[in-house]
């Protein structure tokens, strides 16, 4: 199955309204957070979905010459910051899965650590 700019956005809604749910709901402030965390990474992708490279056909950039081609789609400043927001966003993810499990245990010794 392909994903969809259209989809990412879709996927993106649903983790907004979910964050701002559990916030108003339970007042998890954490739980929120983490929720909104991986919000931005599907609205990340909705909007790398634009910017990337949207007529690239399979195996273009690997068939021509660095030198030969003209400025690619891939090449483009705002490709090159979206793709290492997406890093950084990736490289966030462990804290942030912890923010969300450390946000659903009642255990004062574990909250302490």
């Amino acid at each position: 199955m392909c994903f969809t700019g259209e989809m990412s956005a879709a996927f993106a809604a649903i983790g907004l309204f979910s964050a701002w749910w559990v916030h108003s709901r339970t007042n998890n402030i954490e739980l929120a957070s983490g929720i909104f965390f991986f919000f931005t990474m599907e609205f990340l992708q909705a909007i790398q979905y634009y910017f990337i490279a949207p007529d690239l056909k399979e195996g273009e950039c690997a068939s021509t010459a660095i030198e030969e081609r003209p400025i690619h789609p891939c090449d483009t400043y705002i490709n090159k910051v979206l793709t290492l927001l997406g890093f950084l966003h990736i490289c966030l993810q462990p804290y942030f899965c912890h923010v969300i499990n450390a946000s659903l245990t009642k255990s004062c010794k574990y909250k302490g650590k």
